[in-house]
């Protein structure tokens, strides 16, 4: 069955290119059971005032998730989990980290670390990521004026 899952996205330098569909990649905590699975819906929005707090100001239509996997986040490259049924996981660093990085809208994996470490702080290495790749939808949007192709 193909579950929905509205996210979302309070990261400011990736809004607008999330909205436009030059960034097609997220990377979050899994914060609940309902993981986000390859041929589920994505939909992202933005807030009027403060998150959590306001109406939504603007949303995405629903994406469909091409790829998902779970990372764990360190100052020396990625832990990508494969299986979660086994304790050894490879890890992904230099050029392989930092396409993974610059498909999240960073300048390369040292740069996503850093972002990482001020926003999570020392719990960064106990927390598994989502790592969420979604379709972009044929479909055009008008954005405060931007012509995008969401």
């Amino acid at each position: 069955m193909v579950k929905k899952h509205i996210l979302p996205l309070t990261y400011e330098p990736k809004i607008m290119d999330v909205r436009t569909g030059k960034c097609t990649q997220t990377i979050r905590p899994i914060t609940s059971s309902i993981t986000k699975d390859v041929g589920d819906l994505v939909m992202f929005h933005g807030w009027a005032g403060k998150p959590y707090r306001s109406e939504w100001n603007w949303r995405t239509p629903y994406c469909k998730i091409i790829e998902a996997f779970d990372v764990k986040i360190s100052d020396n490259g990625l832990f990508i989990y494969t299986f979660a049924q086994t304790e050894c996981y490879p890890l992904v660093k230099g050029v392989e980290a930092d396409k993974i990085a610059k498909l999240d809208g960073f300048d390369n994996y040292d740069s996503m670390y850093q972002q990482f470490k001020k926003m999570y702080g020392n719990k960064l290495k106990n927390i598994t990521f989502r790592v969420i790749r979604w379709s972009p939808v044929p479909l055009k949007m008008k954005l405060d004026g931007i012509q995008g192709v969401l």
